[in-house]
């Protein structure tokens, strides 16, 4: 299977469709070696939450249990493709969240079509539909990203999914056409806690990965 291989985001707008290239070839393979202005902390990740559920394990026993299930879904995963490596689909779902914020922020609704699961792009363009009525501009830098754990792996049917909670550094700002800074502080890092569930079709000969839904953890 061909997997998510990425680039750093420089120039988002200018090398959209390149970066795009790089994303779509490249994740999960094996290569061997609010009223008013509304608050990021809720906001900054659009809501889907589509059949998307959230665990809290209260001992061994059951975490031990989440981890069996997780390594069956893997598992399940590489039988299908045996080129499947989770640590290299991880790798790449770092890259997609930082492609997808910074598409987000720039309105690059091409890069997110290419990316978002039919649900999960209708959210974003709502979104960006809304902060274009408002005649605001949205700037995204992203400090630091990492995944801090895989929540679930599973496959149903030939639907393969794999949910990440996201942990990242960012400072966000809105501001009018005019540039003056409506929301944000430039001076100030926030953090956010985020699941993101990526999902595909296993008996489809297309290896690109979608973005099914996100959830705010913060």
């Amino acid at each position: 299977m061909e997997s998510f291989q990425f680039v750093d985001i420089i120039l988002l707008a200018m090398v959209a469709g390149f970066l795009v290239l790089r994303l779509r070839s490249n994740l999960g393979r094996r290569t061997g070696h609010e009223q008013g202005h509304k608050s990021f902390s809720s906001d900054k990740v659009v809501r889907i939450n589509k059949n998307d559920e959230t665990q809290n394990f209260e001992n061994d026993d059951e975490e031990n249990l989440v981890d069996n299930e997780i390594n069956t879904g893997i598992s399940q995963i590489i039988n299908h493709d045996p080129g499947f490596s989770i640590d290299e689909f991880k790798s790449g779902a770092i890259k997609a969240f930082e492609i997808i914020l910074y598409a987000f922020a720039k309105k690059d609704k091409e890069t997110l079509d290419s990316l978002l699961s039919k649900d999960v792009f209708d959210a974003f363009v709502g979104s960006i539909n809304e902060r274009d009525a408002a005649a605001e501009l949205l700037e995204t830098k992203i400090l630091r990203v990492e995944i801090s754990k895989i929540n679930n792996v599973g496959v149903k049917g030939s639907l393969a999914s794999i949910s990440l909670e996201f942990i990242s550094d960012q400072i966000n700002l809105i501001s009018s056409q005019d540039g003056k800074l409506i929301d944000g502080d430039p001076d100030c890092i926030e953090n956010y806690k985020d699941q993101w569930t990526f999902q595909k079709n296993l008996n489809h000969k297309d290896p690109n990965w979608e973005l099914a839904s996100t959830k705010s953890l913060s």
